[in-house]
């Protein structure tokens, strides 16, 4: 047997469920974005190889324009930064948003 109910009623609760299941499911995990610069001239670095602390196996590169995503990481996290005739710099990041973090590093030639 069917029983109409109220068209209101039922897509408040379905977009309810919808959102709490999905944070449920899936929480937000912080993003940290981050450019890297030549120290002296200002020109982003291409290539650059960059490490987690917390996990030193994924390893990511910065794109054309130096800019890096690092797609889930810890919010006190430590990163390891280095790149081919530049002095290798750890830096601590400490995010104050739990969302996101961005950061600039400015690299050294030896």
């Amino acid at each position: 047997m069917y029983i109409p109910l109220n068209y209101n009623f039922n897509m408040r609760y379905l977009i309810f469920i919808m959102l709490s299941s999905t944070t449920l499911i899936n929480p937000i995990n912080p993003i940290l974005y981050g450019k890297v610069v030549d120290k002296i001239s200002g020109e982003a670095l291409v290539g650059v190889e960059i490490t987690t602390y917390v996990d030193a196996t994924k390893t990511y590169y910065t794109d054309l324009d130096g800019n890096f995503i690092l797609p889930s990481h810890n919010l006190d996290d430590t990163i390891f930064i280095s790149y081919i005739s530049y002095s290798s710099t750890f830096v601590l990041i400490e995010s104050k948003s739990s969302t996101y973090s961005k950061v600039v590093v400015e690299l050294e030639s030896k």
